[in-house]
């Protein structure tokens, strides 16, 4: 019964209903009985409402945090293409790409082209054609380096929103998925809160790079898989479809899921009893085949052959000894999933639970995370570079987190209460570092130059872990606070997220406000 208090004054409606007459309900000049149509549209309109101030408030957080500025080729190149696509009708580089240290690949007609997925870079379409409209009319320092690549300038700020919206997107989405798991709103708006705030997530919602896209489109794809089979609405088919598709576009390797979530469809419409028909499994399958061409051409156009997207992949991309790459990715002190994402524990913790309450989803999020974690592990460059935190296992992060809903449903001691407490505490003080002290300034930190004995020391020597730095860094104050603001040198921008972080917790006193009085 817990589980319905969530829907407070739908619950305490279904009480009274359940143990008064109509008629006295009347005398005491109460509201009528709802019919269980209107108590279901109720329960609709909570979650969707749920999910507005879930995004608008992560969204406003994430804008007042923005760094919003290049710093790796990744994003540099993804960038190009976009700008390529809007200002030329071309997917091919321009020179900038041909010199310097940030070079694309050439392909087989002799132009560079990006050898990263194409979604990111459609996906700012529209934010760069924004950024075009209004950046003559903002005044922002510009940087400019020396191969004639924009770092920062209004144009570049705009387009690295991109990743702010489809982290908040990625967020409310878990929100959804936690509601359709049935679980209290108040429970699935914590899980977004933790996956926002908590998790590498707010870090990469500050950068320009294909993580949060395709950790927001896996979500999609899972989300739309659990809701069908439950009430028949096959959209939930398309949009799964469409969010596997988008994810694949953004990294290939997702296409390891296809077969996976398939199975997962299949069983659970075999399991409800519902009806296998070629349709249905065709509306699921079209988008990811149209993504599917989409990228055979893409990469036909490029490098000759619709397989082949820039990586050159092959037994030998894929050299390192797999306990090397699983100690690394869960334990080490540089790279460990939990030391980055402490919150990920208490999904270790209650995943029993999830299984008992959920086998066949535990099974999809235990075979999604196998996915990613095993190839990953065999990578050449497992750690992903000089990057915060294991980048390469961010999708993963929230299919992990959703195991921990059990435990934060049923909270029922204060020791509990206190464990998971001190847990979200720890988790935010450490995203909160990797946002406000500037990581790229890590060798610095440390006094040592770039090297490869830099990093594997940060990889495996505990007292160089980045986390054990930055938050000696934090804790000493030493440091210029790596915002928008700061960076562009502007007063407008300092005062617009200033202004964001105000009405973010507005918003949020208010929620909390509305549902004190209800209860």
């Amino acid at each position: 019964m817990y589980l319905l208090k969530d829907t407070f004054p739908v619950f305490r409606h279904f009480q009274r209903c359940a143990t008064r007459p109509v008629a006295m309900a009347a005398v005491m000049n109460e509201a009528p009985c709802d019919t269980p149509e209107r108590l279901e549209d109720k329960m609709k309109n909570s979650t969707s409402n749920g999910a507005i101030v879930v995004f608008v408030v992560i969204l406003l957080v994430y804008f007042s945090t923005a760094r919003s500025y290049f710093i790796y080729c990744d994003d540099l190149l993804m960038y190009g293409l976009t700008e390529s696509i809007v200002d030329r009708g071309d997917i091919a580089l321009d020179d900038r790409y041909h010199r310097g240290w940030c070079q694309g690949m050439q392909g087989t007609d002799g132009r560079r082209y990006s050898f990263y997925g194409i979604a990111p870079s459609l996906v700012a379409v529209p934010f760069y054609m924004l950024g075009k409209a209004v950046a003559p009319h903002l005044r922002v320092a510009v940087h400019v380096d020396q191969d004639g690549h924009e770092r920062r300038s209004a144009l570049v700020f705009l387009v690295s929103m991109a990743n702010a919206v489809t982290t908040a997107l990625a967020c409310t989405l878990l929100f959804l998925l936690a509601r359709k798991l049935d679980y209290q709103a108040s429970v699935s708006a914590v899980l977004a809160a933790f996956l926002g705030f908590g998790t590498m997530m707010w870090h990469y919602s500050t950068l320009f790079l294909s993580e949060p896209l395709t950790t927001a489109a896996l979500i999609l794809g899972v989300l739309g898989l659990i809701a069908y089979p439950a009430d028949g609405q096959r959209r939930w088919l398309v949009l799964s479809g469409v969010g596997l598709g988008t994810a694949i576009a953004a990294r290939s390797l997702n296409v390891l899921l296809i077969p996976i979530m398939a199975l997962y469809i299949l069983h659970e419409l075999k399991r409800r009893r519902r009806a296998i028909t070629l349709p249905a499994l065709a509306l699921w399958l079209t988008p990811i085949g149209i993504w599917l061409v989409i990228i055979a051409t893409y990469n036909y156009l490029r490098f000759g052959s619709a397989l082949e997207g820039g990586y050159f992949l092959g037994p030998h991309s894929f050299t390192t000894p797999l306990y090397v790459g699983l100690y690394g990715l869960l334990l080490s002190p540089g790279k460990s999933i939990f030391l980055y994402n402490p919150v990920l524990v208490l999904g270790l913790v209650a995943f029993s639970t999830f299984w008992r309450k959920h086998r066949y989803e535990a099974l999809l999020l235990v075979g999604i995370i196998l996915a990613y974690l095993i190839p990953y592990s065999l990578w050449r460059s497992w750690p992903g570079g000089g990057v915060w935190g294991p980048r390469l296992l961010l999708p993963t992060i929230p299919f992990v987190l959703l195991a921990a809903a059990p435990v934060l449903a049923d909270i029922s001691h204060w020791s509990q209460g206190v464990v998971v407490g001190a847990l979200g505490v720890a988790t935010i003080v450490v995203q909160v570092t990797s946002v406000l002290v500037p990581f790229w300034d890590y060798p610095r930190y440390v006094g040592l130059p770039v090297s490869l004995e830099l990093l594997e020391k940060s990889l495996w020597n505990p007292m160089y872990s980045p986390v054990k730095v930055h938050l000696a860094v934090f804790l000493r104050g030493t440091f210029v606070w790596d915002l928008a603001f700061v960076q562009y040198q502007s007063p407008v921008l300092q005062v617009a997220q200033a202004l964001a972080t105000i009405l973010a917790m507005t918003v949020v006193a208010l929620t909390v406000r509305h549902h004190s009085r209800i209860r």
